[in-house]
């Protein structure tokens, strides 16, 4: 489709042609809106800067990281520590939206006219976000002691701090039980009943356990040692196993040295029992004496004993082989 336009008279010449398209083309190119008409947009290429802060809206105080973007070119910057962003624009109307976590988004018109750098205010306001409710419930160790499957009962020795009572003293507190003279816990009529005894975290049952299988211990303890007693009165008869003994004996391996480690145990066990129990009934930290003073456990030391009457009987029975051996030779081989 053409349109043809009057010209004046100057402009019907070929010259006033010209200079009118020369002026048409000479306008520069506009961004941004104009008239309320959205047009292209070239942030790039716009020489006006406009500066945003951003700030809360009831303490005034600069908002870090706030986003803002201007909806016409989709420019976005982030707000320095300051609360400042700078956002390149051309002139024309825009539209400014300011944005944080747990803050309202804010939108704001901003005009910028040419060649004048416009600043723009945020002030956003905090969102207010109301938490369901929360219900917390607790409960004691000794609640949740007595509410768990097992067969508990919890005994509250807070009474007892400061007495000298053992362990039987406070079994004695526990109801319905009774206490045998061998150690051992049982209700009248059931001998498989234990209560599993707790004092200030401590669970008793590994103590009544070991007090229960001691005599077991012991008998067979000693079983142990007279069986070896009696192996050695043979080692006359055999030198292969009495100098497997004597080797045993130097290096503290035989089974007098391990009966006799074994042995050393449970006192050590009381050392341990006398030094932090109190301390812990009385709820008493450790001092650094208390560290230097603490129960170490000293190994037997090896004191070689029968090693010397061993060798003996090493020897004899040498000596009684080498005879009877001898004995045996043929009267030629025995000059």
């Amino acid at each position: 489709m053409a349109f043809y336009l009057p010209l004046p008279a100057w402009g019907r010449s070929g010259w006033g042609l010209v200079a009118l398209l020369a002026g048409l083309f000479s306008q520069p190119a506009v961004y941004g809106q104009t008239a309320g008409t959205a047009v292209s947009v070239a942030p790039a290429e716009c020489p006006l800067a406009l500066t945003v802060r951003v700030t809360d809206a009831e303490t005034g105080q600069p908002l870090p990281g706030a986003t803002v973007r201007v909806l016409e070119t989709s420019a976005a910057q982030a707000t320095d520590a300051a609360g400042h962003c700078r956002l390149r624009a051309c002139p024309g109307h825009y539209q400014v939206v300011g944005s944080l976590i747990g803050y309202r988004t804010q939108t704001v018109e901003a005009r910028l006219r040419p060649v004048q750098p416009a600043s723009l205010r945020l002030a956003l306001r905090a969102t207010a976000q109301e938490s369901s409710a929360v219900q917390v419930q607790g409960q004691s160790e000794a609640t949740t002691l007595q509410q768990s499957a097992q067969a508990v009962t919890v005994l509250n020795v807070r009474p007892y701090y400061g007495q000298a009572l053992g362990l039987t003293e406070l079994v004695n507190q526990v109801p319905s039980v009774r206490i045998r003279q061998d150690g051992g816990l049982a209700p009248p009529g059931d001998t498989l009943f234990q209560p599993n005894l707790l004092s200030k975290g401590y669970s008793v049952n590994s103590q009544l356990n070991t007090q229960r299988q001691k005599p077991v211990v012991d008998a067979y303890l000693r079983a142990v040692a007279a069986r070896e007693a009696l192996a050695g009165r043979f080692s006359l008869f055999n030198p292969a196993v009495n100098t497997q003994n004597l080797l045993s004996q130097l290096a503290g391996t035989d089974l007098p040295s391990y009966l006799r480690l074994f042995n050393a145990l449970p006192a050590f066990h009381r050392q341990i029992v006398g030094f932090y129990f109190p301390r812990l009934f009385r709820n008493q930290p450790l001092t650094a004496a208390d560290y230097a003073a603490r129960p170490i456990f000293q190994a037997p030391i090896p004191t070689g004993t029968g090693v010397g009457f061993g060798l003996l009987e090493l020897l004899a029975a040498t000596a009684v082989l080498f005879g009877i051996g001898y004995w045996n030779l043929p009267r030629r081989l025995r000059g």
